[in-house]
């Protein structure tokens, strides 16, 4: 598993892996914000995200997942070049796929 907060390359070897484990709402939005601008700057275009499913949050419930949802379908993700995202892990992961340096959503 990715160490939280850090990049890491997936078990694959190709996906770069972000942790969002234990982060705030606001500080993995921020921390999503400046890695998925890196990854897309250095011409990857698929990371895996991860944010657990919320059983360890309170009353089981998760806020970290639903809002990286939002964020990643939202303007904020698509500015950053976010093409498609596809649930992963049993619902703990992201796989965010990003449009090529120069492409805009269509």
């Amino acid at each position: 598993m990715a160490r939280r907060g850090r990049e890491r390359v997936g078990r694959s070897g190709a996906e770069p892996e972000y942790d969002l484990h234990g982060l705030s709402v606001e500080r993995a939005t921020q921390r999503l914000q400046q890695d998925l601008y890196m990854a897309r700057a250095r011409g990857i275009r698929a990371v895996i995200v991860i944010t657990g499913r919320g059983w360890n949050s309170r009353g089981g419930t998760s806020v970290l997942r639903p809002a990286i949802e939002r964020f990643l379908r939202g303007p904020e993700g698509q500015a950053l070049g976010v093409h498609s995202l596809e649930s992963i892990a049993r619902g703990g992961a992201w796989r965010v796929h990003l449009l090529p340096v120069g492409q805009s959503p269509s």
